[in-house]
């Protein structure tokens, strides 16, 4: 007792964050097998990678001992500061047609192997060969004392150090599934300012024909090859943990909407394929208006969602023999019920979801975007969906001969009112300061028309 009261006293708060969230020795039940995480820490964007290829629902602490705490547990922006969380989850799928399964002995006419959104499997689905981080330089040394008084020393554990890295922090991993497709994918991360708030994504899906650990190969064309990338953010979890959300449902995001841009490169403003995600005011507000950026009712303070979450496509080739970016990738944006069975049955034998999966990773970009149904509604009853939706990137489909390969790249940021601003905001908002001075140099006195044309910046 007495080491532990002197440790404490070095550490200080520091060593209480270190034992409670150590980075990779927890074991969330909501992944089998030997699951590990890495931190990316270096940026104003910190967020913890998972070595079954996904970031899944409680995947870090376990919904057992952290269900209250860590539902919202990803993309922490501006992560100097605490309780900025942003996303719940992430689901990472590869499908192909006509599968002849070396296991079960079925052929499937839809064979899709996942990793999320809520559960993976990495004895026999996901399974993970290498998974290693480099990093420019090691983390900085603190000492009080001369005990070490970092948390980093748990967080961000620098595998290789390499000068000469284009990113300050490089995780690298590769995955065997079962269908024969391998993938190598790296993360990048980076500490200068005008870089610090997104993560790379690069990914390679290579037709290997190893079907497990051991190496075992079976050759064969795989037909129809889908990759799908799906997101759950809740942009307004700080307002909920914070204690001052209108409803404890938009801590998962059941008020998130999501805008798709750049379907169509043929189209004149075309620019670049991608999309984002903002807190819609919730239905219990006082009024519409009222909750962009959910403000608190009750006190002057920051804004609760004073910042934006998104994604875009940097490469996908065209195919295994044509390398050149394909601006029609991702084929598909179809979205997601958050509740929907495919965001958490992840049974690679169970044909009936796993074409409801390949369906979804075909089906195209949807007539309209979530954004443009929901329109000026509450984000939360605007839709059928009662607890939100996931964003989905469907890229293919590709055909892959034994030894093929398919290269996509993708990123991934948040960015928004910085603390300062937020809180300039907030009080004016609260305390009708008006007139209000807004983003182009006018003014106006309606506080809800200020507070909404900050947050939109």
């Amino acid at each position: 007792m007495k080491l532990l009261y002197k440790m404490l006293l070095g550490f200080g708060i520091l060593a209480l964050i270190a034992i409670l969230l150590p980075a990779s020795e927890l074991k969330a039940q909501e992944v089998e097998g030997a699951h590990k995480i890495k931190w990316i820490r270096v940026g104003t964007l910190q967020n913890w990678f998972s070595n079954c290829g996904s970031e899944v629902e409680y995947g870090r602490r376990g919904r057992a001992c952290c269900e209250e705490l860590d539902q919202t547990d990803q993309m922490y922006w501006d992560a100097l500061f605490e309780l900025q969380d942003r996303k719940c989850s992430q689901g990472f799928w590869v499908g192909c047609t006509n599968f002849a399964d070396q296991n079960s002995g079925e052929t499937y006419s839809h064979k899709v192997v996942s990793a999320g959104n809520r559960f993976a499997d990495m004895i026999n689905v996901t399974m993970n060969e290498k998974f290693v981080m480099k990093g420019k330089f090691a983390h900085p040394q603190v000492f009080v004392d001369d005990i070490p008084a970092t948390d980093n020393d748990l967080n961000d554990v620098v595998d290789v150090v390499d000068e000469n890295l284009k990113a300050d922090r490089q995780i690298e991993m590769v995955l065997h599934t079962p269908i024969g497709v391998t993938v190598k994918k790296k993360i990048y991360g980076f500490s200068q300012q005008y870089h610090d708030n997104y993560f790379i994504f690069d990914y390679v899906l290579t037709n290997t024909g190893i079907v497990d650990l051991n190496g075992t190969v079976i050759e064969r064309t795989l037909n129809g090859v889908a990759f799908h990338l799906e997101e759950r953010y809740a942009p307004g979890y700080n307002a909920f943990r914070g204690g001052w959300s209108v409803s404890g449902n938009m801590s998962w995001g059941s008020n998130t909407v999501h805008q798709v841009i750049g379907k169509n490169p043929n189209l004149g403003d075309f620019k670049y394929r991608g999309y984002y995600a903002w807190y819609q005011p919730h239905s219990s507000a006082p009024a519409f208006e009222d909750d962009w950026g959910a403000p608190d009712y009750n006190s002057p303070r920051i804004l609760g969602a004073p910042a934006f979450i998104g994604g875009l496509t940097i490469h996908a080739d065209t195919s295994p023999t044509d390398q050149t970016d394909d601006l029609w990738q991702p084929f598909g944006s179809t979205p997601i019920d958050s509740d929907n069975r495919m965001t958490s049955n992840i049974d690679q034998y169970n044909s009936g979801v796993m074409t409801e999966k390949y369906q979804n990773m075909t089906a195209g970009h949807p007539d309209q975007t979530n954004a443009e149904i929901v329109g000026d509604q509450f984000g939360d009853t605007g839709t059928s969906a009662s607890n939100g939706w996931d964003i989905c990137q469907n890229y293919g489909p590709y055909t892959l001969a034994p030894g093929d390969s398919i290269h996509i790249v993708v990123a991934e940021g948040v960015a928004g009112l910085n603390r300062q601003k937020s809180y300039e905001v907030g009080s004016n908002w609260f305390y009708d300061n008006s007139p209000f001075e807004m983003p182009d140099g006018s003014t106006t006195n309606d506080r809800n028309e200020y507070k909404r044309a900050w947050v939109w910046t």
